[in-house]
């Protein structure tokens, strides 16, 4: 589906800032792109978007080992990573702290289900999202996201981020299969 000779894409998102900042926070994060029979496992939640699955690092933390525990957590489904498809960078105003500019690297992982026999392990603000896992089209997330992004209504901050990154699987999932 990927080609992972391709070389991996690289977004920078930068959100209109005012002011002067003193401190930069930086986190680093991964995501599951996670392809089931034509389709992508994404996970939704109460405000209706879609995301790939994934979070933050630890800061020792292996990009694959933390990568298979995201999924994990998000979803129950035990991932295998196969390779770095790309890397998309946010900057923004940090939301926790007034004189700071927050930093999100968000680094995007294709491979497989090992099992999607599990149980979620979701963190606080995870379940007052209710987040849960769904496979549909990749089309299908794109046009619920730009809709959201369209009416005002992307209340999560990786909506636009996500959305960025699922026009450029469809681009590539298209080259590829226009190229067998």
């Amino acid at each position: 589906m990927f080609d992972k000779n391709e070389k991996p894409f690289f977004f920078r998102l930068d959100h209109p800032t005012n002011g002067t900042y003193k401190t930069i926070n930086v986190r680093k994060a991964v995501r599951a792109v996670i392809s089931v029979k034509g389709k992508f496992l994404f996970v939704t939640n109460i405000h209706g978007d879609y995301k790939t699955p994934g979070g933050g690092m630890a800061k020792e933390e292996d990009p694959f080992a933390a990568v298979k525990r995201e999924v994990k957590e998000e979803t129950g489904f035990d991932f295998s990573p196969e390779f770095l498809l790309g890397t998309a960078c946010e900057k923004r105003p940090d939301m926790f702290q007034d004189d700071a500019i927050f930093i999100m690297e968000s680094r995007y992982y294709f491979g497989r289900i090992e099992s999607f026999l599990g149980k979620q392990n979701l963190d606080g603000y995870e379940e007052k999202l209710e987040f849960r896992p769904v496979i549909l089209p990749l089309e299908v997330a794109i046009a619920n996201n730009k809709r959201l992004i369209a009416d005002g209504e992307d209340r999560n901050i990786w909506v636009k981020r996500e959305t960025l990154v699922f026009e450029e699987l469809l681009r590539r999932k298209k080259e590829t299969k226009d190229q067998t």
